[in-house]
C-alpha cells in the first residue's frame, strides 16, 4: 500500500507494503506548510498554509502530480484539521470551518466559509453521517446542518464551561461528543438541548 504525509514539501508517499517503509514519492517546487492530507483512490487532496486546498493525481505514486488548486481566504490561515465526507472537504482553520467540494481533484470548488459570532478560534470538526458538523471552539461546540454546504446553518451549540477553555479536539458518536480538554474529557449530550453528562 501507500501512505501519504505533509511536510516542508508538499507531500510525501511512502510505500508501506514492507516491515521497512520506502520514501517512493515526492512533490513540492518550494518549500511550505501543508498541514493535512486525504488519499482516495488515485488522487489525494492536501491543505497548505498557503495558497489552500491542493489537487493531486497520484495514479503513479512515485510521481504525484499537482492537478488542482483551491484558495481558502482568512484574516489567519492556520489549518488545523482536515475532515472529508463523501466528495466535501471540511477544513479547520483559525476563524472558519471551510466546506470544499473534491468531487474532482482537477476542479476544487469552495463551496461555503461558515463563521460562529465568537472571539476564539476554531479548533476541531466532526461530521456525521446524519450531515451535522459538530465545529469544536475555544468556547462552545456547535452543531451545524451541512446537508447543503454551500449553505452550513447552526443548529444549537454548547457553551464550554470557563474552567474548560482550552479544549483540543472532538469526536461524536450515537448522540454524545467527548470534548478532549488537557488531560480529561468533556462528555455531551448533543441531543435537542446539549448537556454536560
Amino acid at each position: 500500500g501507500t501512505r501519504l504525509t505533509t511536510g516542508l514539501v508538499s507531500l510525501l508517499v511512502f510505500d508501506v507494503t514492507s516491515q521497512s517503509p520506502q520514501l517512493t514519492g515526492t512533490y513540492g517546487a518550494s518549500p511550505c506548510l501543508a498541514s493535512s492530507v486525504h488519499a482516495s483512490g488515485t488522487t489525494a487532496v492536501v491543505v497548505e498554509q498557503r495558497p489552500g486546498i491542493v489537487g493531486y493525481d497520484m495514479r503513479v505514486p512515485s510521481l504525484p502530480r499537482m492537478v488542482g488548486l483551491s484558495s481558502l481566504y482568512g484574516p489567519s490561515l492556520s489549518v488545523k484539521q482536515l475532515v472529508v465526507v463523501g466528495t466535501t472537504a471540511y477544513v479547520v482553520t483559525d476563524q472558519y470551518l471551510h466546506m470544499v467540494d473534491v468531487s474532482n481533484a482537477h476542479n476544487l470548488v469552495v463551496l461555503s466559509k461558515y463563521s460562529f459570532d465568537s472571539n476564539s478560534d476554531c479548533i476541531s470538526v466532526f461530521v456525521d453521517t446524519n450531515n451535522t458538523a459538530y465545529l469544536l471552539t475555544g468556547t462552545a461546540l456547535l452543531m451545524v446542518d451541512v446537508s447543503d454546504p454551500a449553505h452550513p446553518a447552526t443548529m444549537r451549540y454548547y457553551d464550554i464551561p470557563e474552567n474548560d477553555r482550552f479544549p483540543t479536539f472532538v469526536t461524536v458518536q450515537n448522540g454524545t461528543a467527548y470534548i478532549l480538554v488537557g488531560y480529561y474529557m468533556l462528555i455531551v449530550d448533543v441531543g435537542t438541548t446539549p448537556t454536560l453528562l
